[in-house]
């Protein structure tokens, strides 16, 4: 995610996007960014076949632990015990 290409398309300075998404969405850009990686990162939990490490990777995150880490802290649980947990529902 790139801010200055952000908010050069939306035709305001850097300082003025922040202060929309603040506004907006009650958080930082890059909040609302790592928000949706993990959200997305649920997703491909629950509906694909891919390790947590693939998931990690293809998301952009620099390690698997790093990603495992933030995912736990969003949602309580590690990424392996999220998947077993969701799959145990249905």
């Amino acid at each position: 995610m790139d801010l200055q290409a952000l908010s050069q398309h939306l035709g305001v300075s850097t300082f003025h996007t922040i202060r929309i998404f603040k506004t907006v969405l009650l958080c930082t850009p890059m909040r609302y960014y790592n928000m949706l990686r993990l959200h997305e990162a649920g997703r491909l939990l629950l509906h694909t076949n891919w390790t947590v490490e693939e998931i990690s990777r293809r998301l952009g995150y620099s390690s698997q632990f790093y990603f495992s880490q933030q995912f736990k802290k969003k949602m309580g649980v590690s990424p392996s015990a999220y998947k077993k947990l969701m799959n145990e529902r249905d």
